[in-house]
């Protein structure tokens, strides 16, 4: 691998190409190729330790190239001091690596409500930092008193601008029909309505009545009704919810994603009571009141999603087990009917594992769509003849690999309190991926 990614960046040479006349090639000593599927991930090796050594007290965030740090302080000047350490960080680093820092587009913002504190001095290297009144990251824009009415505003005009395109495909005799109309209007005007829409939520009810304006706007467009018409109708002719309501359910579900992360910092935040010293209201706050408000029609408790396995039994094998993966004879399945590859199968079972000498155990599991409503079952023939069945649930979020592996963990647990230890056993199973990853050919998680 070590060898691949070296050819992959070594050596890259390019050109430019004007009116159809190319220049020379030059050599390529820094970056990655551009546009390369693998070119995002190394980058994101490269820088992610930039933020590594950060002072007690300072956040980052870094998506890509896009790095924000933030320091939360009773007093301004504690705060603009733990972020000037910060800076010297960043700038050490970059130094060290030979990565050049934008200082032009290196700003600060002092987030307070306060009317006497006052900026200090940050400096990026040489560069005194400009401060302005609001930072946009991510497409998200907050201002320095958390009002977010910079960003509702800016979302307003996005999405007033594409209603226009929704404004020319309505019409009485040529329009489009309302289903096209609500569909583009889902699917360019309404993103910009709810775009960030946790972290905005928050604001006063007068900023978020102007992006309700623009959705009953499209209401009306919609359905064609006349300005008398009252909004609720509308609603309910075009099965689109008012925008309060999704933004609470968004928030709900964040929440609930927050609280089944165990090392996620919103978790505590979710459990523990705010101070309240702010005037300002927090995520944290509406998800809580949004809970006491749906308490009845929610589920009493929240199972979190388990996206990796623990170690199964075999982690420490025996020499005495071996793994098959292929049937003698069957190179490729096409080139045989259903009848013949039936024939080699038994054969091969009469002829390796006969019934007589050996436990015979059938597993198999599956989920829903292979993401839910998982289930295996277990088939055991014993020498004697007798036959044992078993099933059973392997978890409402299950995918079809764990279902697989619950199973021939189940039969092995059966197996063992009930023959002797001497008595040879074959397992009988289609998961691959599962044989795979015993013999450490694939990630078992």
């Amino acid at each position: 691998m070590f060898q691949w990614t070296k050819s992959y960046l070594h050596n890259r040479r390019a050109r430019v190409s004007v009116d159809g006349r190319c220049g020379q090639k030059v050599l390529l000593r820094q970056g990655v190729p551009q546009g390369g599927v693998l070119s995002p991930s190394l980058f994101i090796l490269f820088i992610n330790d930039i933020v590594a050594e950060l002072p007690r007290g300072v956040h980052a965030a870094l998506y890509a190239d896009d790095l924000v740090l933030w320091c939360s302080e009773e007093y301004a000047t504690t705060a603009t001091y733990r972020i000037q350490i910060a800076l010297e960080s960043v700038a050490a680093w970059a130094e060290s690596w030979c990565v050049t820092i934008n200082r032009e587009k290196s700003t600060a913002t002092l987030f307070t409500l306060s009317t006497k504190a006052k900026p200090g001095k940050l400096t990026l290297g040489n560069t005194t930092l400009k401060y302005e009144d609001q930072q946009t990251y991510l497409g998200v824009t907050f201002d320095k008193k958390m009002t977010w009415k910079p960003h509702i505003n800016q979302a307003e005009g996005k999405a007033r601008r594409k209603l226009n395109i929704v404004r020319k495909l309505a019409g009485t005799t040529w329009g489009a029909t309302d289903k096209i109309l609500k569909s583009v209007y889902q699917g360019t005007v309404r993103p910009h309505l709810e775009y960030g829409s946790n972290s905005w939520m928050t604001a006063a009810k007068t900023h978020l009545q102007t992006l309700d304006k623009v959705q009953n706007q499209a209401l009306r467009i919609i359905t064609g009704a006349m300005k008398t018409t009252p909004i609720v109708k509308m609603e309910e002719t075009s099965s689109i919810p008012p925008l309060a309501k999704r933004r609470e359910q968004k928030a709900m579900l964040q929440a609930n994603k927050f609280r089944c992360s165990e090392n996620h910092p919103m978790k505590e935040r979710l459990q523990t009571l705010s101070s309240g010293r702010l005037k300002r209201s927090s995520f944290a706050v509406e998800a809580r009141a949004l809970n006491r408000k749906h308490q009845e029609t929610l589920p009493n408790q929240v199972i979190p999603i388990s996206f990796s396995l623990d170690a199964p039994p075999w982690e420490d094998r025996e020499e005495t087990v071996t793994v098959q993966t292929t049937i003698p004879h069957i190179n490729n399945k096409g080139e045989h009917s259903d009848q013949v590859l039936k024939a080699l199968t038994l054969a091969t079972l009469e002829e390796r594992y006969p019934d007589d000498a050996w436990i015979r155990v059938y597993t198999d599991g599956s989920a829903t769509n292979a993401v839910k409503s998982g289930g295996a079952g277990v088939h055991i023939q014993y020498p004697g003849g007798e036959r044992t069945e078993e099933t059973l649930p392997t978890g409402l979020y299950c995918t079809n690999y764990k279902a697989e592996v619950d199973a021939l963990i189940q039969a092995a647990h059966t197996i063992a309190t009930r023959a002797d230890q001497n008595t040879n056993v074959v397992f009988l199973t289609d998961a691959l991926s599962v044989l795979q990853a015993y013999l450490g050919q694939a990630d078992l998680s």
